[in-house]
């Protein structure tokens, strides 16, 4: 049961009037009985996982709290993360929808708790719903315990302008899915068909195709989760912050996948010494994050080789950068004038393509071959024949860019407001117009699905 799709909306339908009409001393129990339906659906096979996983990191957090010792703590995070060292780095075992962010949310209760940003919990329910709520079970935002289960306690009333928002987000979600993700997705699978006999520029088109295409994947799913919960009175954290706009490899890494790289920096980097131990010891820390980051994707070489690549990139960054401050300041010119954040911004967004080359390409070899050809491309002619053919005609290939462009804009709008802010600011005919287009294209979106045309996946799902 995607989120996109007919049965979702009926689910959700019946959430929200038991969200709302439960007793507050019940919703817990509602929502715990709804996450449980909804993971049995999509993964009825390993609806048995949940509990052993919910109860270790219930009891640990009740011993945790009763006897504050740093084995203990360890004890019970390898207690969690031996369910996913099991299924994800055994071969041969399917890996569960959304084991990585479950267990990385088991640990971060455990974390709070010994750390004392959290009172332990004594109400399974609660443990339960921290580590499996189901709007963001499948693929995050992972959300850190002393942020969410609070929210499971306040008492919750109706505030039609967070559903509103929580609404307005889920379809935006939705069409990047339908009308931006998916349709890249094709180009993708196509490419990747034939994706060791094309030349340097063409790799350059995959990338960037790639690279918008994990993002609007991603994103879409993110603002989805995010929009579920505002409907519900819960909030949670960003997962994005338009990471194609960042003037460096270090600002991408905050604007992507905002929860697990805080959850890395929260519970790895800093218990590591972070930058407090000079810059032999902070370069160590960030290649030990980015490896573990790799190999939290998966147990792929290709996935450790994109996590130290961004390592070194990030390094190589904070290491250069007096002498590129010196180089402007000589020049006399100002990093944040306009001319020289565009450039910045398209360096970054050209690191970042290769980095995803290693990330889509399963063959370490390939994937080191195909780069090498990146970095020495043949002569761009007008037209390229091996690009053309992954349109399905001129028009095609017109409208995937008018709808990266408009996905683009908005991106940048958002940089300073939300979606619902940005339609809200409009005269009430515009705005009427804009939701009834959004939910028109929206319901084209869900026909396409269901008639097997753009029924693309969601890739973190597979994570």
């Amino acid at each position: 049961m995607s989120f996109l799709s007919i049965g979702f909306v009926g689910f959700m339908l019946i959430i929200i009037v038991m969200n709302y009409l439960l007793p507050d001393k019940l919703r817990k129990y509602g929502l715990f009985v709804g996450s449980l339906f909804f993971y049995y659906v999509n993964a009825s096979e390993f609806i048995l996982l949940l509990i052993p996983i919910c109860l270790i990191t219930y009891l640990f957090g009740l011993i945790i709290s009763k006897w504050r010792k740093p084995y203990i703590y360890i004890i019970g995070m390898i207690s969690i993360l031996s369910f996913l060292i099991c299924f994800k780095y055994s071969d041969g075992l399917i890996v569960p929808i959304g084991i990585s962010f479950m267990i990385f949310q088991a640990i971060s209760y455990l974390g709070d708790v010994y750390n004392q940003k959290l009172d332990v919990e004594k109400n399974f329910v609660i443990v339960a719903l921290q580590v499996c709520f189901f709007a963001n079970i499948s693929a995050g935002p992972i959300q850190k315990a002393r942020n969410f289960i609070p929210q499971l306690k306040t008492k919750v009333e109706v505030n039609y302008e967070h559903i509103r928002h929580g609404i307005l987000l889920f379809v935006f979600g939705g069409l990047q899915k339908f009308y931006l993700s998916d349709k890249l997705e094709v180009i993708i699978q196509s490419m990747m068909e034939n994706i060791s006999d094309y030349e340097g520029f063409h790799y350059w088109f995959f990338a960037a195709i790639y690279a918008i295409y994990i993002y609007s994947n991603f994103n879409a799913y993110s603002d989805m989760a995010i929009g579920v919960a505002e409907i519900l009175g819960i909030h949670f954290s960003p997962n994005f912050k338009r990471p194609y706009l960042a003037t460096s490899i270090k600002e991408f890494w905050q604007r992507w996948h905002i929860s697990l790289n805080s959850w890395f920096v929260e519970y790895v980097y800093i218990p590591l010494g972070g930058s407090r131990k000079g810059k032999v010891r902070y370069y160590i820390n960030v290649v030990i994050v980015f490896f573990l980051s790799g190999l939290w994707h998966g147990a792929g070489l290709h996935f450790i080789i994109w996590g130290l690549l961004n390592a070194f990139y990030q390094i190589i960054g904070d290491a250069t950068y007096k002498l590129r401050k010196k180089i402007c300041d000589k020049l006399g010119v100002s990093e944040n004038t306009p001319c020289v954040l565009l450039v910045k911004r398209i360096f970054v967004f050209y690191l970042i393509s290769i980095s995803w080359i290693f990330f889509a390409i399963k063959e370490t070899k390939l994937a080191f071959d195909i780069v090498k050809s990146m970095l020495f491309p043949s002569i761009l002619t007008l037209y390229d024949e091996v690009i053309g053919r992954q349109f399905e005609s001129l028009a095609s290939a017109i409208w995937i860019i008018l709808i990266i462009l408009l996905f683009a804009y908005i991106q940048i709008k958002r940089e300073k407001e939300s979606v619902s802010l940005l339609i809200a600011k409009e005269p009430g005919l515009i705005r009427n117009v804009i939701y009834v287009t959004m939910f028109v294209f929206l319901v084209f979106g869900f026909v396409g699905t269901y008639t097997g045309y753009g029924a693309g996946g969601f890739i973190y799902e597979n994570f």
